[in-house]
């Protein structure tokens, strides 16, 4: 069933990667997608009012702390700054967004709605954009504000026909689990009335490899955001930027996986410009591929496993795992 599979889903990822998996691709993509998931297709249409503009309430309800509002297809995100850092818990001169709206960098070309609710068990505002095209994209809003990056990863994959947005319900749950009560979350309607959670990724924010080559100390450097954007890059001694890819990632499901630690990712990246002399390499502008995570305890050190499966294989081997450290930022 549907929603009670996402949950056994959640919950083993929370446990082991703490990696959602929902949303899959059901399009073609030209690479082997998600495993598509049964749905309730018995439904009745809905028609939804669009919304050119969302807010999300501050925590007295009282106020607003975030609004989104539509101008000439793009969308613009306010501040109540007093509010905002409230719900970020950080003091007003942490505050380095600026007192001006911000706009939203879609891949799409036209927003024609917008929607802003909470995704998980606490404050977590996600914005959600639906495209002219019916496709999704999404902004983790307090991640946007922590990085300063209003950046989408653009289309979502798994949401097609998408006609509206709405706050899941224990309705879309075949047997809701009693520690799931408390999960909030935002489901995507198409056009035949059937409901797909929105969800985001939970693992791991930052993890690195070290390695010798010619004499020279590299490493590379994984970058996973919650709301699926992806860097990948190499540099020497931390210091020279050799190169680096900017895109997106999604969650799937494969048959060659060995065990339910394991979860498997497609990707879409493309070269981007770094610090200086770094430049685009024209034989470089997009890869695509995808690869398998994995936790792994070594002697009480917590790694990851990265495997490529298909496409480019970031500097390995396809089938051949490596080990990645998670990179503390507070260190």
């Amino acid at each position: 069933m549907r929603f009670s599979k996402q949950i056994q889903i959640f919950i083993l990822m929370t446990c082991v990667l703490c990696c959602a998996c929902t949303g899959q691709n059901n399009g073609n993509t030209g690479d082997s997608d998600s495993t598509e998931v049964s749905v309730k297709d018995t439904l009745p249409a809905v028609k939804f009012d669009l919304q050119t503009e969302c807010e999300y309430g501050c925590m007295d309800g009282d106020s607003w702390s975030y609004r989104a509002t539509i101008k000439d297809g793009k969308v613009e995100l306010s501040f109540n700054i007093p509010e905002a850092i409230r719900f970020l818990g950080i003091d007003e001169d942490q505050w380095h967004v600026g007192t001006e709206p911000r706009m939203v960098e879609t891949k799409g070309d036209t927003v024609v709605s917008v929607f802003m609710k909470d995704i998980g068990q606490d404050y977590h505002p996600v914005l959600c954009m639906l495209m002219d095209d019916g496709t999704v994209e999404i902004l983790d809003v307090f991640l946007a504000v922590e990085n300063g990056d209003f950046e989408t990863s653009g289309a979502l994959h798994g949401f097609r026909d998408i006609k509206g947005f709405d706050v899941l319900k224990e309705s879309d749950f075949d047997d809701l689990d009693d520690n799931f009560m408390d999960h909030q979350g935002i489901v995507a309607v198409n056009g035949k009335g059937e409901r797909e959670e929105i969800s985001l990724f939970y693992g791991p924010k930052m993890i690195m490899k070290e390695y010798e080559e010619d004499g020279k100390p590299y490493s590379k450097l994984f970058t996973f955001t919650s709301d699926w954007k992806i860097t990948y890059e190499v540099g020497i001694a931390g210091e020279i930027l050799e190169y680096r890819y900017k895109g997106k990632f999604w969650c799937s499901e494969y048959d060659g996986l060995n065990d339910e630690s394991e979860y498997g990712y497609h990707f879409d990246l493309k070269d981007v410009l770094g610090d200086e002399p770094y430049t685009v390499d024209e034989s470089r502008v997009n890869i695509k591929g995808s690869f398998k995570m994995a936790t792994k305890d070594d002697k009480g050190k917590n790694l990851y496993e990265i495997t490529p499966l298909k496409g480019y294989d970031f500097g390995g081997k396809s089938g051949k795992k490596e080990f990645y450290e998670i990179v503390d930022l507070y260190s």
